[in-house]
């Protein structure tokens, strides 16, 4: 597969991540800082800079490896899973295993 086929389907995977998380190109655009008709341009297929491409997929909540070709080689994790782990790298150690032991504690309880 050439890089034209790879990335052929990149205005349909980016329309439909736009669609799933509720945004349209206008607000993207506003909230990434580009002008409407960047936007425009990456809604018909055209690749934005990588630094573009990183800001839409974490504001769509999509990897950028999905993005370009369709495919995931892990799990993308949702806003709530990236704030969990924010906060867990912001503990001490003593604190980790507090929290850890919280959550095994209620896994259990709900089993």
């Amino acid at each position: 597969m050439n890089n034209e086929e790879m990335f052929n389907d990149f205005d349909k995977r980016l329309k439909l991540a736009l669609k799933s998380a509720g945004y349209t190109q206008v607000r993207v655009a506003q909230e990434i800082r580009v002008s409407k008709g960047a936007m425009l341009n990456y809604v018909k297929g055209r690749i934005p800079e990588a630094e573009i491409l990183y800001k839409i997929s974490k504001l769509l909540g999509v990897s950028i490896e999905w993005l370009l070709t369709g495919k995931e080689s892990r799990e993308v994790l949702t806003n709530e899973e990236e704030m969990l782990i924010d906060y867990y790298r912001k503990l001490n150690e003593i604190q980790k295993i507090r929290v850890l032991g919280y959550l095994e504690g209620i896994i259990e309880a709900s089993k």
